[in-house]
């Protein structure tokens, strides 16, 4: 079997992606880092295994607005925007 050939059929198997998933998942929940990609909305967005959190990154990258914890929709009234740091979250001080 030519792995080059068959590579597009290996990518779409469904239990490859989910081996795939879930050793980024499990190498981002280790190292207490993120995984950044394009959500289904077009956002772009940072996951955070070890916390459960999704933020959605701004468009110059500097801020994130927090978008769910564990699966659960974070109201608008409710969300908190947090400086966007490759090593902790950092409050953003309210504007006045």
């Amino acid at each position: 079997m030519n792995s080059i050939a068959n590579i597009g059929e290996m990518l779409k198997d469904p239990e490859f992606q989910t081996r795939f998933e879930d050793s980024v998942s499990g190498a981002a929940r280790r190292t207490n880092s993120f995984i950044a990609y394009m959500d289904e909305q077009g956002r772009m967005v940072r996951e955070y295994p070890a916390t459960g959190e999704i933020f959605q990154t701004s468009a110059d990258r500097k801020t994130m607005r927090l978008l769910s914890v564990d699966g659960v929709e974070v109201a608008a009234s409710d969300a908190i925007e947090v400086e966007a740091t490759p090593y902790r979250l950092q409050a953003v001080p309210a504007a006045h």
